[in-house]
C-alpha cells in the first residue's frame, strides 16, 4: 500500500512515516522534524500529517478573528467610555453616528466569536472522527 504525504506544512520539506517500538505510528518531516498525530493504524497517521495544513491554516484563521476582536474592543471602549459619562463633544449627529457605530461595532464582535467557535468546533470534530474511525485496512 502506498502512503502519499503532502509536504511538510512548515518548512515544505518531506514526510515520511515512522514507527515507535508500541508500533504506533506518526509521519514527520525529515528536515525540520515536525510531526502529525500518532495513531497505531499508518493511514490515519498519513491522514493527520496531510491535514496539517488544514489545522495551520485554521490557526492562521483564528489569530487573524483574535486579532481582529481585540482591534474591535479597542474601538469601543473609548466609544463607550464618552457615551456613558455624556461626554461626547461633538453635535448630536455625530454623537448618535458614534453610537449607530458601537452597535455594528458590537454586532462584528459576535459574529466574528462565533465563526472563531465555528472553526474550533470544525476541527475538532474532524480530528475526532479521524481517531474513532481510522480507515479499513483494504482501503488507503
Amino acid at each position: 500500500m502506498t502512503i502519499e504525504l503532502k509536504p511538510c506544512p512548515f518548512c515544505g520539506g518531506v514526510g515520511e512515516i515512522v514507527a515507535n517500538a508500541s508500533g504506533d505510528w506518526v509521519a514527520r518531516c525529515v528536515d525540520c522534524a515536525a510531526t502529525g498525530g500518532w495513531s497505531n493504524h499508518q493511514p490515519v497517521a498519513a491522514r493527520f500529517w496531510n491535514m496539517r495544513s488544514l489545522a495551520v491554516a485554521v490557526d492562521g484563521a483564528k489569530e487573524t478573528l483574535d486579532r481582529s476582536i481585540r482591534d474591535l474592543y479597542a474601538q469601543r471602549r473609548p466609544l463607550t467610555r464618552a457615551a456613558r459619562l455624556g461626554t461626547l463633544s461633538c453635535s448630536d449627529t455625530t454623537r448618535l453616528h458614534a453610537i449607530d457605530r458601537l452597535r455594528a461595532i458590537e454586532v462584528d464582535i459576535d459574529a466574528l466569536e462565533a465563526a472563531e467557535r465555528a472553526l474550533a468546533a470544525a476541527l475538532a470534530a474532524t480530528l475526532v472522527t479521524l481517531k474513532d474511525h481510522p480507515p479499513s485496512k483494504d482501503r488507503t
